[in-house]
């Protein structure tokens, strides 16, 4: 035999190349993902989300906060991606966390656009368009792609279930969105309801009942699965009394999370873009209701937009019907509006700007490169700008303010005080527990889940920071702003031992710590 047969590669079947090019088109969707979420460790809610998971596996590490001691609303994430912490720390975590949950969205996404558009190769561009519109047109506050949390891999789920949707292949759709519901119960089971009805109309035919029979143990499947994640949700309440749950449902919706759950509270010019794409989205997907993929696209939008619609109305009620209004708005109305119609809007512009290549040349290829400019700056603007920024977002400056000699004060804290520490923190500092691995009595950002701790929450929010009826703010600036007598009545009624806050005004304890911008005092 010659030498060289040795080495021969034999060449690829068709299978194989159609294998590589998926892979190749899959990474190349995690590279755009990773250029619009790739901002530095800990993102926004990453704190929140980590911090919980990497107590459940190690209900020792600080063992004595309120939040981390507070009820689990996310035990499939939280058991999933919380081992993590225990090979790699929390920074750690977050990278291979966010690896793996890009690299699980890509692949959905991909298989999604494939469905979609009906040709390969075109996700990466479908994604940025994608990532573009749910950054500057969502209404609500909604985003899909980011640090890692609970709702992307639920976002993820829901990609492969869409493509499913698409493909008519419906057995497959229920357990996928079961799995999505297990990770983050509202957006599973917002995009269970709206699949539900999708599907009750495509199956409107004379064989319907028994088409819908033979159906039943898949969808039993996906509600089975989904149980896993919407039990804990439902014990956030249970053992709670109604007066109670009234005023967490109050606390919830119209201070804490208003700006997601109030329409009346977004800004107008989110709802104006908003509204703008709809429109944009509503004729282009008229004008092509003809192309199936476009019109089986075009229903689940719609069920998204009916949700919010409903929300709408339901929020139109609260200045007569507050507590009943507040029962409802706490399950996010207008979540899957701002998820779904930047998809829909994404694959429409594509069909359209094929559609117009084949009746009009030049306008389609002008719509391609009107297309393809606007996803290239949005790629562009987002991966410079999470290379400029030196802090990570859940340290920006309107949290902190100043990031550096934050986490230098945490640092110190972490190395120099003892492990069963409680700290009197800054109101909107949340990071915390992130960088010095120590108890803190409240924070803005850690809002607990079950109805019981959201009251309590609320209670230590404005015993420690509200400021009093004399002064012209709600919150006072910082901890050292209050008078020393108080900062001590505090300690002594939460049990905390140390206090971390701005370097100026001084306050009336011993100083452990001091940078240019912070001081870490012990309360005595």
């Amino acid at each position: 035999m010659h030498s060289d047969a040795l080495f021969h590669t034999p060449p690829r079947g068709p299978g194989q190349r159609k294998a590589v090019l998926e892979i190749a088109e899959i990474l190349a969707v995690v590279v755009v993902l990773a250029l619009h979420a790739g901002w530095r460790v800990p993102g926004v809610n990453e704190p929140h989300y980590l911090g919980k998971a990497r107590h459940f596996w190690n209900p020792g590490w600080i063992e004595g906060d309120f939040f981390l001691n507070s009820a689990d609303a996310h035990q499939t994430f939280y058991f999933t991606f919380g081992w993590l912490s225990l090979a790699f720390g929390m920074q750690g975590m977050a990278h291979v966390g966010r690896l793996i949950m890009w690299t699980l969205q890509a692949w959905g996404w991909t298989r999604l656009s494939r469905a979609a558009i009906e040709r390969p190769g075109w996700a990466p561009w479908t994604a940025a368009l994608f990532t573009m519109a749910c950054q500057h047109c969502q209404m609500a506050g909604e985003w899909v792609i980011g640090g890692l949390e609970a709702k992307g891999i639920a976002y993820a789920f829901v990609f492969f279930a869409l493509e499913c949707v698409l493909r008519r292949r419906w057995q497959r759709v229920w357990p996928l969105l079961g799995t999505a519901t297990a990770f983050h119960v509202l957006v599973g089971g917002w995009m269970f309801a709206i699949t539900a009805g999708v599907w009750f109309i495509s199956i409107r035919t004379p064989s319907a009942p028994r088409r819908a029979w033979s159906m039943l143990p898949y969808i039993v499947a996906g509600v089975a699965i989904g149980a896993i994640g919407l039990l804990p949700a439902l014990r956030l309440t249970w053992q709670s009394p109604s007066d109670v749950v009234r005023q967490a449902n109050t606390i919830y919706v119209y201070y804490r999370l208003r700006h997601h759950l109030v329409p009346q509270a977004f800004p107008p010019v989110l709802v104006a873009r908003f509204l703008l794409l709809a429109s944009v989205w509503a004729f282009v997907a008229w004008r092509l209701r003809h192309v199936a993929m476009v019109r089986r696209t075009g229903e689940v939008v719609v069920g998204s937009l009916l949700i919010a619609l409903v929300g709408t109305g339901i929020a139109s009620v609260a200045p007569v019907a507050p507590d009943w209004a507040a029962s409802w708005l706490r399950f996010y109305w207008f979540r899957m509006a701002d998820a779904l119609l930047p998809l829909g809007a994404a694959f429409a512009g594509i069909s359209a700007a094929q559609h117009l290549r084949a009746v009009r040349p030049g306008w389609g290829i002008g719509l391609m490169i009107l297309l393809g400019a606007l996803s290239f700056w949005h790629i562009g603007e987002r991966a410079t700008a999470s290379f400029a920024t030196p802090w990570p977002p859940a340290d920006a400056p309107d949290k902190v303010s100043d990031p550096r000699a934050w986490r230098d004060a945490c640092c110190w804290v972490r190395e120099h005080t003892p492990h069963e520490a409680l700290f009197l923190t800054p109101r909107l500092a949340h990071t915390f527990k992130w960088w010095a691995s120590r108890a803190e009595v409240v924070n803005w950002k850690d809002i607990p889940q079950d109805a019981s701790a959201i009251v309590e929450w609320w209670q230590r929010i404005r015993d420690v920071h509200q400021a009093d009826e004399s002064s012209s703010v709600r919150y006072y600036e910082s901890l050292a702003s209050q008078p020393s007598e108080r900062i001590k009545q505090l300690a002594s009624r939460y049990g905390a031992t140390h206090c971390i806050t701005s370097r100026t005004p001084p306050l009336d304890f011993p100083v452990l710590y001091e940078n240019r911008s912070y001081r870490v005092y012990r309360i005595e």
